[in-house]
């Protein structure tokens, strides 16, 4: 699985996901705002909808990568 990146307000769904997700929940800034470690399948996962960035992660990547509320992350656009 590769790092997934996308905006929507509101809150995501995993159903028809086959394994656990990592997810974060981005400001305007590309600050973490919201973090959630390994989400099964068949969950729902709200949060404030004055943020609309969501990265979606394999599992175990925040905790391999220390990421934290407040860190700031880099995109970067995969040239391939």
């Amino acid at each position: 699985m590769y790092p997934v990146f996308f905006t929507t307000r509101w809150g995501i769904h995993t159903f028809g996901v086959r394994s656990l997700i990592d997810v974060l929940i981005l400001d305007k800034n590309n600050r973490v705002v919201v973090i959630r470690h390994r989400l099964p399948p068949n969950r729902i996962l709200f949060w404030n909808p004055i943020y609309d960035r969501v990265i979606e992660l394999p599992p175990g990547t925040i905790t391999k990568k220390n990421i934290a509320v407040g860190d700031q992350i880099a995109l970067v656009e995969n040239p391939g």
